[in-house]
């Protein structure tokens, strides 16, 4: 945990409630005899995003995409490519990645990348060489908008005093935003991982809505075109469905990440409830556009382990959760936490090449 939790600053390894939502998974191979796996209402594919009142990034001379109509300055999200291309993203990407391991996740399919590194971890100039490889790859990246322990006010490094709230950062992040806003290759930008549960006292203090706002208006001050991306786990609701363990509100984001592991476990060897996207995907789903009818979801998978608390998914439960996963409706990317660093403890190419050859074909056939 020492050595992963300095690279990886996500909630999923933070204290997480014990009761869960469940999900529930069949077989890869009834997925793959239906070519449709998004359905027919997922196919508003967020590849770009446009504003009403802001010109587009340079180079895309498309004129006809639809014009922003959320009531305040938030972007919707549009197409950008081919109708038909779908978006599958990977998480846990770290920001220094090379161009092997791009030239592999983009062979396996993916298009968007997202990374846990942040503004504390690696410099603007370091990000935009990163950004340059992303780009040769043809792929886009989430880049830290607000997510990271700088963004609020944290060293990260185990000094923090334990009483210490999150405090947004916006002269650092607003010079963070302004110097890397105009690359190509960045998708979106991640203001929270799960109201906070990654920073040094997530398990203390929650980032409120008001500050998740003041990011927000932070970020889109910066960048009015691409979209703001907010990551949820909804694996409690103490507070009910948007309360102060996971606060939410409309125009808030673009795009509302699920974070649905089915290999969290209780006592480190057996998950404890494997059922959770059956039993809960499509609820939060609805529950999410019932908020704000405007937003995109994105359903991110466990391909991962962090043992004793995630478990490494069997090439079987991978599959049950993908064929229950493309049944839910009003998703609009299906992805996977995650890549890993090879110099870490979980790196999928190393440590789960069964997986890695499972999302691959899984892909490759749903595409």
């Amino acid at each position: 945990m020492k050595a992963t939790q300095k690279k990886i600053k996500i909630a999923l390894f933070s204290t997480i409630p014990l009761i869960l939502v469940a999900l529930a998974v069949c077989g890869l191979s009834a997925v793959q005899n239906n070519k449709n796996v998004l359905p027919a209402d997922n196919q508003s594919k967020a590849t770009n995003i446009e504003s009403e009142t802001s010109p587009r990034p340079a180079g895309n001379d498309d004129k006809s995409a639809p014009k922003n109509n959320r009531s305040d300055n938030t972007v919707a999200v549009t197409n950008q490519d081919a109708a038909a291309k779908k978006i599958w993203h990977l998480k846990f990407v770290p920001a220094d990645v090379g161009d092997q391991d791009l030239d592999m996740i983009a062979v396996a399919g993916f298009t968007v990348i997202a990374t846990e590194d942040g503004v504390n971890d690696i410099s603007p100039e370091e990000m935009r060489q990163t950004l340059d490889r992303v780009q040769a790859h043809n792929l886009k990246m989430i880049v830290d908008g607000g997510f990271s322990a700088g963004a609020w006010g944290y060293r990260d490094d185990g000094a923090d005093p334990s009483d210490q709230k999150p405090v947004w950062q916006k002269e650092k992040m607003t010079k963070w935003l302004q110097t890397l806003k105009n690359h190509p290759a960045i998708y979106g930008w991640d203001i929270s991982n799960e109201a906070g549960e990654n920073l040094p006292n997530g398990d203390r203090f929650k980032i409120s809505l008001t500050d998740l706002k003041e990011a927000k208006e932070t970020v889109r001050a910066i960048d009015q075109n691409r979209p703001i991306v907010i990551r949820m786990h909804y694996w409690d609701e103490y507070d009910g469905d948007f309360g102060e363990k996971n606060p939410f509100a409309k125009d808030l984001a673009d795009i509302v990440m699920l974070n649905l592991y089915s290999n969290y476990s209780a006592d480190g060897t057996m998950p404890l409830l494997p059922e959770m996207i059956a039993d809960s995907a499509q609820k939060l789903t609805d529950k999410i556009l019932a908020v704000d009818p405007n937003i995109k979801i994105w359903l991110s998978l466990a391909a991962f382990a962090d043992p004793p608390m995630f478990l490494k998914p069997t090439e079987k439960d991978l599959n049950r959760d993908l064929a229950v996963a493309v049944k839910i409706k009003k998703i609009d990317s299906l992805g996977f936490f995650g890549w890993g660093d090879r110099e870490y403890p979980w790196s999928l190419p190393r440590d789960g090449e069964n997986l890695s050859a499972t999302i691959t074909s899984f892909i490759k056939n749903n595409n």
